[in-house]
């Protein structure tokens, strides 16, 4: 807890997933959320790459995608919204396996995609991606 002039401030800290998730349990509840870095080959963070997400889904009238992009921040960082909420209030059951992600950036290429979660489970999971300039 802080104390500020003003008495307690509950929940007004700034580490870790209590800054970046709300108070009303959404941590708990996430169901598919990616997060991650994007690099060069020096090991530095690259400002404004689109990390591009698509999640393919087997209907009876074919395969239909759905498709979100996030950009990385000026700390090379990148966060997608909750999408397995997207998904389950569509109707639809979540499999990661049916899920790709992709990254671009102009000058560069991808030389490696690393999972730093299980990619079979159902929660906040970490890609970090590594570019090499063209």
């Amino acid at each position: 807890m802080i104390l500020t002039p003003f008495g307690l401030a509950p929940g007004a800290r700034a580490d870790g997933d209590d800054y970046f998730m709300s108070l009303n349990g959404e941590l708990r509840e996430t169901e598919l959320t990616f997060f991650g870095a994007v690099r060069d080959a020096d090991r530095k963070f690259l400002m404004g790459a689109t990390v591009h997400v698509d999640i393919l889904f087997k209907m009876e009238s074919g395969p239909r995608h759905l498709g979100y992009d996030s950009r990385t921040n000026e700390l090379g960082r990148y966060r997608t919204n909750n999408l397995g909420r997207t998904i389950v209030g569509m109707g639809f059951d979540i499999d990661p396996e049916a899920v790709t992600l992709t990254v671009v950036k102009e000058g560069y290429h991808l030389v490696r995609q690393e999972y730093r979660s299980k990619r079979n489970e159902k929660r906040l999971i970490e890609v970090n991606f590594f570019m090499a300039k063209d």
